[in-house]
């Protein structure tokens, strides 16, 4: 077998087509090996409307990039005709080896979209070593053609969130099927806020959605997302994310801490031992050592009050550790300094940590219409995670710090 069966192989050329000529240049940077594709003289073509052989009318020589030959550059060449249908008239073919319209064989192309899917297209267009304009058209082929065959009729849950996509507060929110397991991301769209949950809202329409079928939206405690989704999925229930509820909690203990730090002074080490979990059994002596000075230190400002809750058996305070603080927002008098321990396994940073003081609750910042699914509103208020068969101590903490009537799945 000779190098141009070998190549003709390679390239999957069938008749008429056969491959003519080879030429490989070493004078330019990088080296060029060029490919010349012919017909057989008197050959007949398909018309691309109905399929009918027909013969030429005549011929244009076009040019194609190919994969590597080595560490080569490799170009396809081949005179393309055009055939003379009588039922269609003039029209070009469309050669086995590339899509029309492209400058690429379809084999680099199928090499280079997997790339695209784990590299920036700039790191990938270096690496081919072609412009990134070029690679961004293979890119919006390929992509747009998947969108005008994705059906969206069965969306009803929709997870969004927004990030970084360069330096400079430049953020593209990505939007997910909830219930789909592989490849849920349907949707992407620079910017971030209301406009992006009404560009969603256009594109589900566009695809063969309905906003008004979509039940569920989880997202974090954004106003503008919450504005959006009232208007644009005005049908669907928000539910707020565990991430931020945790957030939350953790930033107005630590805006207490810091407030009472300031007014009465705080056992050192304190700061990251409440805002760390016993659970976790990464608590240093010293923080142990704060915490269990901490409920000694301001049971003078709780009265007969804090003693019995610092103590309802009438137990010495240093028995255990300290495990549950009452948190206020905006408290007067309380925060910290109102403190309540009990020895019943919950740590001092876990979110269940933070839970009314003083008669007050702490605000979530949710309205009427987060809600959550599978739980209707109770007095109160629910806190619960969809699945798990029991709740922990840390659920019942964060509920009683909720508004009335708030309900938030986890």
């Amino acid at each position: 077998m000779d190098g141009t069966q070998i190549l003709t192989l390679s390239l999957g050329l069938e008749a008429p087509w056969i491959l003519k000529d080879q030429h490989l240049d070493t004078s330019v940077s990088p080296h060029r090996l060029d490919l010349y594709v012919e017909a057989e003289r008197g050959s007949l073509y398909p018309c691309p409307e109905c399929g009918q052989a027909c013969p030429a009318h005549d011929f244009s020589d076009k040019t194609w990039r190919h994969l590597n030959f080595f560490q080569h550059h490799c170009y396809l060449h081949a005179r393309v005709p055009r055939t003379k249908c009588p039922e269609h008239g003039v029209k070009r073919i469309e050669v086995p080896w590339a899509r029309p319209g492209s400058d690429f064989t379809l084999l680099f192309e199928q090499a280079a979209m997997p790339l695209v899917k784990e590299m920036p297209v700039l790191a990938v267009s270096r690496q081919l070593e072609i412009s990134d304009k070029r690679l961004w058209r293979i890119v919006h082929h390929y992509v747009g053609r998947m969108l005008g065959q994705l059906d969206l009729s069965n969306v009803a849950t929709v997870g969004v969130d927004e990030t970084a996509s360069r330096r400079g507060q430049r953020y593209v929110t990505v939007f997910l099927d909830m219930q789909r397991k592989q490849e849920p991301v349907i949707f992407a769209v620079p910017g971030h806020g209301k406009e992006a949950i009404e560009a969603f809202s256009a594109f589900l329409a566009a695809h063969g959605g309905d906003p008004d079928n979509v039940i569920e939206v989880v997202c974090d405690m954004s106003q503008a997302f919450l504005s959006g989704v009232a208007e644009h999925l005005p049908r669907a229930e928000v539910t707020v994310d565990w991430f931020h509820i945790v957030q939350t909690f953790t930033k107005r203990l630590d805006e207490v801490r810091k407030k009472e730090h300031r007014e009465q002074g705080h056992p050192k080490s304190l700061r990251w031992a409440l805002l760390k979990s016993l659970d976790n059994e990464n608590l240093t002596p010293k923080q142990l050592a704060a915490l269990q000075e901490l409920p000694e230190r301001h049971v003078r400002c709780l009265g007969d009050q804090g003693e019995a809750a610092l103590d309802p058996e009438g137990a010495d305070a240093a028995s255990g550790p300290v495990a549950h603080h009452e948190l206020s927002q905006g408290h007067e008098g309380g925060g910290l300094g109102e403190a309540a321990a009990e020895a019943d396994g919950k740590g001092p940073g876990d979110p269940g940590a933070a839970c009314r003081a003083g008669g007050e609750t702490l605000d979530l910042g949710t309205d009427e219409r987060t809600t959550g699914r599978h739980e209707r509103p109770v007095p109160g208020g629910s806190l619960t995670r969809p699945g798990k068969t029991r709740e922990k101590p840390l659920y019942d903490g964060l509920r009683s710090a909720l508004p009335v009537g708030a309900n938030v799945v986890l």
